[in-house]
């Protein structure tokens, strides 16, 4: 009985050390599809990020822009290349953004949507466009000047343009993206792709408006240009 149960005992650690081979047998050929299973899963998560990224940007919360709400790059230009020393306004410009300690002016071109960096001086002679002195300071982004430049690119002179309209406490537009226009009432003005649009002194998308905005807007002629 003795031997018996010695001999049956054996058997038993013989059969669990087989059965422990036999998983790790078994764990040897499951581990290599795990990997690959899971390396498929990160790939087509990738793709999936970039199939969504593709048309659009992610926000700070996380969201998908549309690509229509994108502020798309502006063409950069060095204003000495088209400064002159003559009567005639080197530019006709929209304030993008304006930096006082640093006495730095941003333009956009009107007509070509081309964006100059300006420097001005303490001598350099600002007014709106009734004639009276204004401070740098109280220049605002979207609003629209004559600039005056020396060969060396910086403004003798910022007037705001007489050509210029603005209208404020402006609500309840339709935007059209696809013609580039804005109905308003009866009246029907078209935009650039360089038109300058702010909001709580940031530069964002015209798409971004909606009707219930309270918007002053500003242009020449049927052009609106912020």
């Amino acid at each position: 009985m003795k031997h018996t149960f010695i001999y049956n005992k054996a058997n038993r650690t013989k059969n669990e050390s087989g059965i422990t081979r036999s998983r790790t047998h078994l764990f040897n050929i499951v581990k290599p599809y795990s990997v690959v299973k899971r390396m498929a899963v990160i790939i087509m998560t990738a793709i999936m990020i970039i199939c969504q990224t593709g048309c659009g940007t992610s926000g700070s919360n996380g969201a998908i822009v549309p690509g229509s709400s994108i502020t798309p790059a502006k063409k950069k230009g060095n204003v000495t290349d088209i400064a002159k020393n003559s009567d005639n306004a080197t530019l006709v410009g929209i304030v993008s953004s304006i930096d006082t300690t640093l006495k730095n002016i941003h333009f956009i071109d009107v007509e070509t949507g081309t964006e100059y960096s300006v420097m001005y001086t303490g001598g350099t002679d600002i007014q709106d466009a009734y004639g009276k002195l204004k401070a740098a300071t109280l220049i605002q982004p979207g609003e629209i000047y004559d600039v005056y430049c020396n060969k060396y690119g910086k403004a003798t002179k910022i007037y705001g343009s007489k050509n210029a309209w603005s209208r404020t406490s402006v609500t309840d537009i339709e935007l059209d993206e696809s013609s580039k226009s804005v109905v308003i009432g009866q009246t029907t003005l078209n935009y650039r792709d360089y038109t300058v649009v702010t909001s709580g002194g940031n530069l964002i998308s015209i798409a971004q408006i909606v009707k219930e905005d309270e918007l002053t807007l500003r242009g020449i002629d049927d052009k609106l240009y912020s």
